[in-house]
């Protein structure tokens, strides 16, 4: 187990809930769901307004629900950018919280680690 209290299981995928939450309801809200973002191509009022209530949304919420996780503010901050705009992304988010704290056999660790690492050099062996 996390040693951090924010980074404990109910903590980090609570928040991650939460900022999922608050940032399809801030775009919802203001009527940019579904609608590409980013900083890039300049930031309307609408989208500004969409950050401040999904920041603040989200940590009412970790705050209401007792699961203090500052990555799931970043994760508000990402969909009310619009930087992920596909609910289907919303999902994966989650997804990669949810796995980070499921615990694997220690044989299909091992066979990623084998698929994802580079080769050792010959020396290390």
């Amino acid at each position: 187990m996390p040693e951090v209290p924010a980074a404990a299981p109910r903590n980090a995928i609570g928040g991650q809930v939460c900022g999922v939450a608050a940032g399809a309801v801030a775009l919802a809200a203001l009527g940019l769901l579904h609608r590409h973002g980013g900083v890039a191509g300049g930031m309307s009022g609408a989208r500004v307004g969409a950050v401040g209530v999904s920041l603040l949304l989200a940590t009412a919420l970790m705050f209401l629900f007792k699961v203090s996780h500052p990555a799931g503010g970043a994760t508000a901050l990402m969909i009310s950018l619009g930087i992920v705009i596909a609910p289907s992304q919303w999902l994966e988010l989650l997804g990669a919280v949810v796995l980070g704290y499921a615990p694997l056999p220690d044989f299909l660790l091992q066979w990623w680690l084998f698929l994802h690492l580079p080769a050792l050099p010959p020396g290390l062996q």
